[in-house]
């Protein structure tokens, strides 16, 4: 990325966040200097550069960020809307064996994608992949909502799946593109205050919609939404228009590196899913699909380093320890954060007797705050109301803080024309760690439940015992309630003692993040903005300077 050249004329202070939106260009116009490279030095601020952003019109950029901010909600929406709906769909298509794939298979997806929307922004430009995710979300939705089997519905949380990962990153991407590297944080910071709401609404909507209306709303109310999205998107998101013909951008795109990411992906992902729940851990299905994911890793790193000529992932963003870094702790606040969102429910059912709806509800004190989760440790049976809300806020302030620091830092220490890459690398990074880390705190609740086996058979009949062990505990939550007061007490006792071996598990590899976090360099953040270039002809300089006065894009 390059170093920018300061003003010589200082500015008496510095604007609110907000009021960037309306800042005029400088009378100076702002100039960038190619050939340096980003010095890794104390977090300063420019004070004599434009702090206006490169959409000058107030309307439009607020129209712009609406309707990102709204296909981003979607997109985030649909990761738990469905949850509660699940036993509802499961009773009307009659599958016995698939319907966890209703989760799955958007978890899956959007995950293998996320580098692949990046790198097709690269060539095609921003604006017109967006819209084809959004399209393609669409589209998703309406084969949900009108599925008559349980192939077709997970068929389109596939495709729904996989257009989320491009709305999701594509968001980050554009909003990098519309702000300097000082003040894009705070944009960046609302899309992890529109994931958290979306989060925490979904299950809500979710049961609200099924059963009030009908579960094919939680697929069907996307439709207006994503169109109003697509027609803002179309009328006021103007941006680099590269205008590559769809046969050179074929021609240019990593197709090899497209299909070792998405197969790798998807072996990885789909053993961890099958292990333990379809299959088990030792079976040669589940065994063969992570050691091929491992091999095939592999080998997509040798091919992106080596041979790839227009690479979806460059290997040079890792060649700086700070940047790796950047990835590592991304990686364990990923693997932290989502132990909140998945098992606090599974300790409110269980230790604390709370149905679905009311674990959803007291899951929002961490919802709208979103330290580490080593606090959640000291929850045990006896733990009250005021004091699960109080973790819950530190752990949620904690986790919060660290989202979007991680990315400005990977950000400004990579050249403009990799900036896409890098965000979809810090994308995958997250969506990797969330699968390996439900997978991981799964295996630890269930070895606990399985290491209490004995002490439950000197407490409860066998039959009820076995109910409780292994991975049956997590599935026979409500047959708590049907126990004497004392055995009841003593099971609850048995799943808060394995869920606490779990939380220090997650405040461990807090405690790794942290010691990583050590390694990130600070950057010199810019105010000044840099048009991001899109197309094949952007080797030959990633950025330009905005004439004053002169729009962004086409």
């Amino acid at each position: 990325m390059p170093s920018l050249e300061q003003s010589s004329r200082p500015e008496q202070g510095d604007e609110i966040a907000l009021a960037i939106l309306a800042a005029p260009c400088q009378e100076n116009p702002c100039r960038d200097i190619a050939s340096q490279a980003p010095q890794e030095s104390a977090i300063i601020s420019d004070p004599g550069i434009s702090r206006s952003p490169l959409i000058k019109s107030k309307v439009t950029l607020t129209a712009t960020l609406v309707a990102l901010f709204l296909s981003l909600f979607l997109a985030a929406l649909d990761f738990s809307i469905a949850t509660t709906a699940t036993p509802t769909i499961f009773n009307e298509l009659h599958s016995a064996t698939l319907y966890t794939w209703i989760g799955s298979a958007y978890l899956l997806s959007s995950a293998a994608t996320t580098p692949v929307w990046a790198k097709l922004s690269d060539i095609w430009g921003r604006k017109i992949i967006l819209l084809g995710a959004v399209v393609t979300f669409a589209v998703g939705s309406a084969t949900c909502a009108t599925s008559t089997t349980m192939g077709s519905l997970i068929t389109g949380r596939s495709i729904q799946g996989s257009a989320a990962g491009g709305m999701i990153i594509l968001t980050s991407i554009c909003i990098s593109d519309l702000f300097s590297m000082s003040h894009r944080g705070f944009y960046l910071g609302l899309m992890g205050v529109i994931w958290s709401l979306a989060g925490g609404i979904g299950p809500l909507l979710g049961e609200a919609l099924t059963q009030y209306v009908s579960w094919r709303w939680n697929w069907w109310i996307n439709l207006p939404t994503s169109g109003l999205s697509f027609l803002i998107l179309c009328l006021y998101f103007h941006v680099h228009n590269p205008k590559t013909s769809i046969l050179r951008g074929v021609q240019a795109a990593d197709w090899l590196g497209i299909l070792f990411v998405l197969g790798m992906s998807l072996m990885f992902l789909l053993g961890l899913n099958l292990g333990g729940i379809i299959s088990p851990w030792g079976s040669p299905k589940v065994i063969c699909l992570l050691v091929f994911g491992f091999f095939a890793s592999i080998i997509f790193v040798i091919y992106e380093a080596r041979f790839a000529q227009n690479p979806i992932m460059p290997m040079r963003i890792l060649r700086k320890r700070s940047n790796v870094a950047s990835v590592l702790v991304c990686f364990m606040h990923s693997m932290v954060n989502v132990s909140s969102w998945y098992f606090m429910p599974l300790y409110f059912q269980s230790v604390k007797g709370s149905s679905p709806l009311h674990s959803g509800l007291l899951l929002f004190p961490i919802t709208v705050l979103q330290s580490s989760v080593g606090v959640a440790a000291g929850l045990d049976v006896n733990s009250s109301l005021v004091e699960i809300v109080f973790l819950e806020i530190v752990t949620g302030i904690g986790v919060g803080l660290v989202f979007q620091p991680l990315i400005i830092a990977l950000q400004s220490s990579v050249e403009q024309e990799d900036m896409a890459a890098a965000t979809g690398l810090m994308g995958f990074a997250r969506s990797l760690a969330t699968a390996i880390s439900v997978v991981i705190g799964g295996v630890i609740f269930q070895s606990e439940m399985q290491a209490q086996y004995k002490e439950m058979l000197s407490f409860l009949p066998l039959d009820v015992a076995q109910k409780f062990s292994g991975d049956s505990a997590a599935a026979n939550i409500k047959f708590i309630d049907t126990l004497e007061p004392m055995q009841k007490m003593f099971v609850k006792a048995c799943y808060a003692r394995s869920l606490r071996t779990m939380w220090i598990f997650y405040a461990s590899v807090a405690v790794l993040g942290l010691f990583l976090s050590m390694f990130i360099l600070r950057q010199s953040l810019s105010t000044l903005h840099v048009e991001t270039m899109t197309g094949l002809e952007k080797a030959a300089g990633g950025s330009r300077r905005l004439e004053d006065g002169e729009p962004q894009g086409a």
